[in-house]
């Protein structure tokens, strides 16, 4: 759950992956920032001014993607990926049980881990899987 997590706050805010009710999942640069993670040494070379929170840090990575390191450019897309299975698999839910739950700092993760028995198929397949 705890790779969801981070997976899923990696790209709701890059603003790549958007749900139905235009709230993005959870706020990546808790996960990406200047101390670690697989992006901290571009976030300190490319991004050290930025203020972390609402994906401001996501966006300023966005800017030097062909600068990064593998490392982070792999990251990234891998979380990019991630997202996009997540929102495959659990939009329906998303609107259905957590439509009014505030995106960032992995909100709507928590809304549907307390609606787990009432998950569809799919997201729960989702979540078992990673």
């Amino acid at each position: 759950m705890k790779r969801i997590l981070a997976a899923c706050s990696a790209l709701a805010v890059s603003g790549v992956i958007v749900f139905a009710t235009g709230a993005a999942i959870a706020d990546t640069d808790t996960y990406i920032n200047k101390n670690s993670g697989p992006c901290a040494d571009d976030v300190r070379r490319y991004c050290r001014d930025v203020k972390p929170g609402a994906g401001r840090i996501w966006s300023c990575l966005k800017g030097y993607e062909t600068d990064l390191s593998p490392r982070c450019r792999t990251f990234r897309v891998e979380q990019r990926e991630k997202m996009r299975e997540f929102h495959a698999a659990c939009r329906t839910d998303v609107s259905r049980y957590c439509g009014g739950v505030p995106a960032g700092k992995g909100n709507i993760i928590a809304c549907l881990r307390t609606k787990k028995a009432n998950l569809s198929q799919s997201c729960m397949s989702f979540f078992e899987r990673n």
